[in-house]
């Protein structure tokens, strides 16, 4: 948020004074749910844990999430809830897509047996999934890859563009889109509560439209996934 030891992370003078700031900016007495944005590896996660506990018996916040973390991290979280008799967390939201599905290892499994929210961001892969990238061409102007290409580095190479081109036939055999069809299938799996999209102009509500009003089959899901499965791990 600022320079400072004291104006990022998740200790608990950092975490109250933005909470207060939240509840003014948004000019409300509680927040519905709080989330972590990642791990902090400079404060304990026990001194995180107590200050959102006291959060939700102030009244301040309702819920409490997390975000970007690994299962073993949320499994330790839990478990220190559970010992201290803290508030637990009780919604994870990571990166997911058909390019990204590592949560399917170990953290869907987690949220199945201790019931928690998963909401997925990215679930367009930042683009990748649109068919707005080429592999030997320039990256469109304004897209993701031009703003923040780090998290999708990996994703640029022949097989993940060959693959892609086979979904883009998948798509239109089925009168879809491809960000539809990828929000689609997100929005069908067992595990996702609810995916975490983020429209910039009114164009990008189209996929969003046709993922809700679009029945996709189990065998299409399953044929989905597993095309993306294929060969080497994309993910």
């Amino acid at each position: 948020m600022a320079p400072g030891p004291n104006h990022h992370g998740l200790s608990r003078l950092h975490i109250m004074r933005q909470v207060e700031a939240s509840l003014q900016r948004l000019a409300v007495d509680h927040l519905d749910m709080y989330l972590i944005h990642e791990p902090d590896p400079n404060t304990p996660m026990e001194e995180t844990l107590r200050t959102m506990d006291d959060l939700v018996h102030q009244g301040k916040v309702r819920y409490i999430g997390a975000s970007n973390m690994p299962a073993w991290l949320l499994t330790k979280s839990l478990w220190l809830s559970d010992k201290y008799n803290l508030e637990r967390f009780d919604w994870v939201q990571n990166s997911f897509s058909l390019l990204e599905r590592t949560d399917e290892h170990e953290m869907f499994p987690l949220c199945a047996d201790q019931s928690l929210g998963y909401t997925p961001f990215s679930p367009l892969a930042g683009g990748f999934l649109t068919g707005k990238y080429r592999y030997e061409k320039d990256y469109p102007s304004g897209s993701r890859m031009t703003m923040r290409p780090e998290p999708y580095f990996r994703h640029w190479n022949k097989q993940t563009f060959a693959v892609l081109e086979t979904f883009r036939a998948m798509a239109a055999e089925r009168n879809i889109s491809m960000a539809g069809l990828a929000l689609a299938w997100v929005l069908t799996h067992p595990r996702v509560t609810a995916p975490i999209v983020g429209p910039r102009r009114a164009a990008h509500f189209e996929p969003i439209r046709e993922a809700l009003s679009f029945d996709l089959s189990t065998d299409d899901f399953q044929e989905i996934a597993s095309l993306f499965n294929s060969g080497n791990d994309l993910s």
